[in-house]
């Protein structure tokens, strides 16, 4: 970040970039049909009870989880146009609640977290809108959160390979989350749809926390048709 001098100068935001609608023709709707939107990569426990937990233990038994849905979903007809293959998952998704993100296991690979991070790591096994089932992605919690003076203290305590991922607390209840520099290019160059060029104020923690609401984002990235989206072809960043 720029307007640090300590270790948090060596991080950068963690904004993704979410799958956004994907348009395809429907057969009594006709074109530009959005069969899917970000809610359906918005993962929530399958779980039968009232309050949904948003934090996850390290347990050995993967837990399972399904998409948030959203209003426009047509499984069926969805199913007809994935012509028998899965649903693509991007590598980076978000789960309901504030405090947790799913991931492909292939970013997690040989990635551990310092106890004092507060990160557990939970096996999931995903149902999508289309009612396919996924295994290799885990949920990441994050159960503390340091301001930017303690982390700039605590964290040079730490292995630097044991904390490439940091979850700040900007105050008022708003919180953001850092990668390492290396961690971002790695996770990059493993096809994770990220943010790498920011604002002089994205990089100002300074600033940051001065804004009333923060959003971890990078966008929204649609597509035309469900066969561009399955390809991750000609993909159309929002706002571009």
């Amino acid at each position: 970040m720029l307007d640090q001098t300590g270790v948090l100068s060596e991080y950068r935001p963690f904004h993704p970039i979410s799958a956004g609608e994907v348009y395809d023709v429907h057969p009594e709707y006709g074109e530009n049909y959005p069969y899917l939107n970000e809610y359906d990569f918005s993962w929530q426990p399958d779980l039968n009870q009232r309050y949904v937990p948003q934090l996850y233990l390290e347990q050995s038994s993967p837990l399972s989880f399904k998409a948030e849905g959203s209003s426009a979903a047509d499984p069926e007809r969805l199913k007809a146009l994935l012509k028998g293959k899965p649903l693509r998952i991007p590598a980076i998704s978000r789960c309901w609640g504030r405090h947790s993100w799913m991931f492909a296991d292939d970013l997690l690979e040989n990635l551990t977290f310092a106890p004092l991070l507060g990160i557990t790591r939970r096996a999931a096994q995903l149902t999508d809108a289309a009612g396919g089932k996924h295994q290799g992605y885990s949920a990441l919690s994050f159960h503390k959160a340091l301001t930017p003076a303690r982390a700039n203290l605590r964290l040079p305590t730490i292995k630097p390979e044991e904390r490439l991922m940091v979850h700040l607390d900007l105050g008022d209840q708003n919180r953001m989350w850092l990668l390492h520099e290396s961690l971002l290019q790695k996770w990059v160059a493993l096809g994770a749809d990220l943010q790498t060029e920011f604002s002089d104020e994205e990089l100002s923690i300074r600033e940051l926390s001065r804004n009333e609401f923060y959003y971890a984002s990078g966008g929204s990235r649609s597509y035309n048709s469900v066969a561009d989206y399955q390809q991750n072809v000609s993909g159309h960043l929002w706002g571009e």
